[in-house]
């Protein structure tokens, strides 16, 4: 049988690109007059084809092998795939989607994981590809025989090069040699295409058959289709699937029109332990689950004596809800939203419980990219959604439009940020985000475990204080458009930067929330302290000069009266006003957040993504945030459980004050203690069993599993999931001994 693609029976007739004698000229200032014109300007007009941003066409130049399967994927119509079937060609590389499909379809092959896409294509790799593309026959005779340099074409290119040869698409040079390893010019790789174009030679219905038979998985209007991964097809199917009833057709029926007749096509499905002759198909019976769950099956689909075949990994998710993204045809896709943080997209979104149920199935406003590090460090993006309409994705009576999907690449546990979570609503401190994980799939391809979290925000369903914003918004019809920001001192000589031509409602005192961010400060509004660090404001988003005045200072004399002492030398008195700092803070979300951190050995605490508000003339800690470098993991070295917290700031005269310590051991002693224990031993375990399903299809997407979230050291080959997950509990255990020897340290 011939090496090439078998092409099947066509689905729907595609309608051919017509030859027609007067095809308007492309209008290159450089192709006038030259050989090849006419089927420049053909291409050109067909769409196949385009000049350089300069208008020129430059016909003489070397096609690289990038732009002949971009050529070749035009002519064919074949839909852009995503994949990563050559290392050397990056989602980013600007025909990746079309190098891929020619990969997917058998045109390309490359060599060692290869593409090389910018290198110049040979005369026979060129000529391997349009036989591939063609209808074509091998040919008995040969013609090369005859070619003057006809050894020196490959081995594996011989039968397309005896076939063109034979179908007058190459015709050599004048003293008869094909020179196949030297490179071919744009000119003369468009003529090739001409030529076969005449002799009505392409293979376009028979793709249009295998763009319809790739198999994909439906559940409604849900479309999963199988995606390369180390250049393996997988097929990972969400916790609802049943595998005992799995059609990976395009429709219900399996009849085809064929040149206006009917015609059928026979399936066949092999595996391990049986084979089946149609769908649907039980999964179980049909092959053995692998170690890791996934199971490897073998798809031809037939009509006669012509066949296409393809070989599958399919892998079920279990036990966590299924998010299905699609961004709208006239966006760009994920492609773009990955490209940079903040490119966003409108969209549409499924959301189906473990058991197929149906969540929400609605419009979105926005699908966008964002996050610090972890968009900008790691291969597995963050993103935002904004949906049609509150809903109650999390089932926990809280309706919301706006949602968070966190990645936790740099997790590999992938619970810490639920945990900290977990473990501060279980403290009371207010405003705490509610999460759940969910398998993310966006526009049609799995993406792996993503938590799905509230924002941190002021809302009835969140931060619950007063709607400062709200208030702004009432009397400023025009509140936050064309806003213009200064950047100016309040009274202690500090920056900060406001809104102009704001007026301010009648008591701006509650319901700012500021976090703290080092000393970069990257929001409209924000503040500086005495001390260097910056506050960015995220609510209210705009604020007044007189505003940002009254929170800055308000938060500088509690910064001073923290880092103030009193008569005896101990810290926790404001030197300017005499007051203690319990009169401008609420001090038990202090001792509570800080329990938390301490715990956790949170890498941000106390730098960034720390949270802070003012409410009822005092301020708060909280909400919690952004815990993934938590329990153990850092950017730089693995934290041991005796290791202090990394950052000092506030810290390092709190632990000095005799109210605060008095406040932490207190609720050390009474509370947190036995709760951080029981997380260990019994809410860990749990998170392990609910995701240890989908974990597996996480790995196989993101396959290490790093000890420190910059990705300079990983785990061990062969290190188990649930290695990690008993290394983080026992690692949770030592913690609390480690406090306990420094909290019961602490004279007060």
């Amino acid at each position: 049988m011939n090496t090439r693609i078998i092409r099947l029976l066509c689905i729907t007739a595609l309608l051919s690109l017509c030859l027609t004698a007067g095809a308007l000229a492309a209008g290159y200032p450089d192709t006038g007059g030259h050989w090849a014109e006419e089927a420049i300007d053909y291409w050109t007009e067909a769409g196949v084809f385009s000049g350089y941003p300069d208008g020129t066409f430059m016909p003489n130049q070397n096609i690289s092998r990038a732009e002949a399967a971009a050529a070749i994927a035009r002519l064919l119509n074949l839909s852009d795939q995503r994949g990563a079937a050559f290392h050397d060609v990056p989602a980013s590389h600007w025909a990746s989607g079309q190098i891929q499909a020619c990969a997917s379809y058998g045109l390309i092959q490359g060599a060692w994981g290869s593409y090389r896409p910018n290198d110049s294509i040979t005369r026979q790799e060129a000529m391997t590809i349009l036989f591939r593309a063609s209808t074509f026959p091998s040919r008995e005779e040969s013609a090369l025989e005859t070619v003057p340099d006809g050894d020196q074409v490959a081995a594996w290119a011989r039968d397309a090069a005896e076939a063109l040869m034979a179908e007058g698409v190459v015709l050599g040079q004048p003293d008869g040699t094909i020179h196949p390893q030297d490179p071919i010019s744009r000119a003369e790789f468009v003529t090739m295409l001409y030529r076969i174009e005449e002799a009505e030679g392409w293979a376009r219905d028979d793709f249009a058959a295998l763009d319809a038979l790739q198999p994909v998985w439906h559940f409604g209007k849900i479309t999963v289709r199988p995606q390369a991964v180390n250049r393996q097809s997988w097929l990972f199917l969400p916790s609802s699937a049943d595998l005992t009833q799995i059609d990976l057709t395009e429709g219900e029926d399996e009849v085809y029109e064929i040149d206006s007749d009917v015609q059928s096509l026979t399936y066949t499905v092999s595996g391990d332990l049986g084979t089946a002759s149609s769908f649907p198909i039980d999964m179980t019976a049909l092959a053995a689950p692998s170690d890791d769950g996934s199971y490897h099956i073998s798809v031809t689909a037939s009509h006669g004596d012509q066949a296409l075949s393809y070989e599958l990994q399919i892998m079920a998710l279990r036990d966590i809800p299924a998010m299905f993204l699609s961004s709208s045809p006239e966006d760009a896709g994920r492609d773009y939203v990955d490209a940079a943080k903040g490119n966003s997209v409108t969209g549409s979104m499924v959301m189906v419980a473990a058991d197929g149920s149906v969540i929400y199935d609605n419009t979105l406003s926005q699908i966008k990219s964002r996050g610090n590090s972890t968009f900008l460090f790691y291969p597995k993006k963050p993103y935002q959604i904004k949906l049609d309409k509150k809903s109650d994705l999390l089932g926990n009576g809280e309706k919301l439009k706006t949602w968070v999907l966190l990645a936790d690449y740099a997790d590999p546990s992938m619970f810490r940020d639920k945990l900290c979570k977990d473990l501060a609503r279980e403290m009371t401190l207010p405003g705490t985000p509610e999460c759940d994980w969910v398998d993310l799939y966006f526009d049609g391809e799995y993406r792996g475990v993503y938590l799905l979290t509230e924002k941190v925000q002021v809302s009835s369903t969140g931060l619950d204080i007063t709607d400062l914003e709200g208030a702004y918004e009432d009397v400023n019809p025009a509140y936050g458009e064309d806003a213009v920001a200064v950047i100016d001192q309040n009274q202690y000589g500090n920056e900060i930067c406001y809104v102009t031509d704001l007026t301010d409602p009648e008591d701006i005192s509650n319901g700012y929330l500021v976090e703290l961010n080092y000393q970069r400060a990257d929001e409209i509004c924000w503040f500086k302290t005495s001390r260097g660090w910056a506050f960015n404001v995220k609510a209210p988003e705009f604020l007044s000069r007189n505003a940002l005045d009254y929170i800055s200072s308000r938060y500088q004399e509690f910064e001073d009266a923290v880092y103030g002492k009193d008569a005896n030398g101990v810290y926790g008195v404001n030197p300017d006003t005499g007051k203690a700092f319990t009169e401008y803070c609420d001090l038990d979300s202090l001792a509570r957040m800080y329990l938390i951190y301490l715990f956790s050995d949170n890498q941000d605490a106390y730098v960034q993504s720390t949270y802070f508000y003012l409410e009822d003339g005092k301020i708060h800690a909280g909400p919690i945030w952004d815990s993934d470098q938590t329990f153990g993991i850092s950017w730089t070295e693995a934290q041991s459980p005796d290791d202090a917290l990394p950052w000092t700031y506030l810290t390092e005269a709190l632990v000095e004050i005799p109210a605060f310590q008095s406040a932490v051991q207190a609720i050390y002693q009474e509370e947190f203690r036995d709760l951080a224990l029981r997380f260990a031993n019994e809410t860990v375990p749990g998170y392990e069993n609910l995701l240890a399903g989908s974990e597996k299809g996480n790995h196989v997407l993101w396959p290490e599993y790093y000890i420190l979230s910059g990705m300079g050291e990983a785990y061990p080959a062969g290190t188990g999931y649930e290695t990690i997950v008993s290394d983080t509990a026992q690692w949770m255990r030592d913690r609390v001994v480690y406090m306990d020897g420094v909290l019961s340290g602490w004279q007060n």
